[in-house]
């Protein structure tokens, strides 16, 4: 964690490893570590004091064999598709 007078606070993804965030970072929140996922339900960390991000959390691979995985996060935000709630993008008529 920073030690010179600042407060820093880190959002979003991040591509250099769990191992590196805490030694740039002092707080943050919603947290993605990796490269491309479902953009609508990322699986996110809020900040680990301890810097490990250890936590794992069970989602369905597949729905018609009940098949559960696990993936790295502590929580996961479900997000709406802008097109969902804008009326410029329905069919007119």
């Amino acid at each position: 964690m920073p030690s010179r007078g600042y407060r820093t606070f880190g959002i979003g993804k991040w591509h250099n490893g769990k191992e590196s965030f805490n030694r740039g970072f002092g707080e943050g929140r919603e947290i993605f570590f990796g490269g491309m996922n479902d953009h609508w339900n990322v699986p996110a960390f809020d900040y680990d004091l301890t810097g490990e991000y250890a936590a794992r959390i069970p989602y369905t691979v597949s729905f018609e064999t009940q098949r559960v995985d696990y993936r790295d996060a502590d929580h996961i935000k479900s997000g709406v598709h802008i097109q969902a709630n804008c009326s410029a993008t329905r069919p007119l008529g």
